[in-house]
């Protein structure tokens, strides 16, 4: 963006402290962080990876599944991606500041209403999921 003037400053918009990279801006600068630590406790993302192609390498090997857990997982990695870049498009382009717990309730809210468009089979980790989210996902009717 420097190239074609739209943005000089190389400072990360987020924190202010750093230069802005993708390394940084989505794992060394303490605004993301609190963000994706607060999105990977609540979709239960055991992960310590602080490298982004570690990061992405790692849900494609371990994706393998289709169960509820891995929906979740996805869903919030892809919102915690988009509510990050968002907030920080609104300080440069906007002028518009929203706090981490902002950011974080932004992530929640969409994975929460993309878990109810989605019909599942009944299950134990289904119900676990619909309690910890508060949500009510369809269910696959039964062939009787």
């Amino acid at each position: 963006m420097a190239k074609w003037g739209l943005y000089t400053v190389n400072r990360c918009p987020l924190c202010h402290n750093d230069n802005e990279d993708l390394q940084h801006l989505f794992f060394q600068c303490n605004f993301s962080s609190e963000v994706w630590s607060e999105a990977k406790e609540m979709a239960e993302i055991n992960y310590e990876e602080r490298n982004w192609q570690e990061l992405i390498r790692r849900f494609v090997n371990d994706c393998v599944n289709k169960n509820i857990g891995w929906v979740v997982r996805r869903l919030t990695l892809a919102a915690s991606i988009y509510f990050i870049w968002q907030e920080r498009n609104g300080r440069i382009f906007k002028d518009a500041h929203s706090s981490s717990k902002e950011v974080y309730n932004r992530i929640v809210e969409n994975v929460k209403y993309k878990l109810n468009g989605i019909t599942v089979k009944d299950s134990l980790n289904v119900r676990n999921v619909e309690a910890k989210w508060k949500i009510k996902c369809k269910r696959l009717r039964s062939k009787d």
